[in-house]
């Protein structure tokens, strides 16, 4: 017997509600230069360092906030740009999405917007 799977149709992750970052536009800028610094500094390095020390600095940063109704800590913040699954290389990796990224500029102050040149 056939399974019947509409691939076109609506999926989790699709109807799931975007949380709004916690973290101030001046805060995730904060992190992402930082993250973006470490980087660099390590490239030069073994990869697992290099992945080692990016990590330290968005983890705990980028959890969330315990709410209420929680029944389990480590909902997350996600940037435009990290670490994590990446689907188009076909598991974990830096990634940076750039219309994300291009939107959260229009987020900064315009003193923090001098800063923002740096990823691009």
């Amino acid at each position: 017997m056939a399974v019947k799977f509409d691939v076109n149709g609506a999926q989790n992750v699709e109807v799931s509600k975007k949380l709004p970052c916690e973290k101030s536009p001046a805060e995730q800028l904060e992190i992402m230069e930082t993250y973006t610094r470490v980087h660099r500094e390590a490239s030069g390095g073994p990869k697992e360092l290099r992945e080692i020390a990016c990590l330290k600095v968005l983890y705990p940063r980028l959890f969330r906030k315990i709410e209420d109704q929680d029944l389990f800590a480590g909902r997350l913040d996600f940037l435009p740009i990290g670490f994590g699954c990446v689907t188009s290389v076909g598991g974990v990796g830096h990634y940076c999405v750039f219309n994300k990224l291009l939107a959260f500029k229009d987020q900064l102050q315009t003193d923090d917007v001098g800063s923002f040149v740096f990823f691009l």
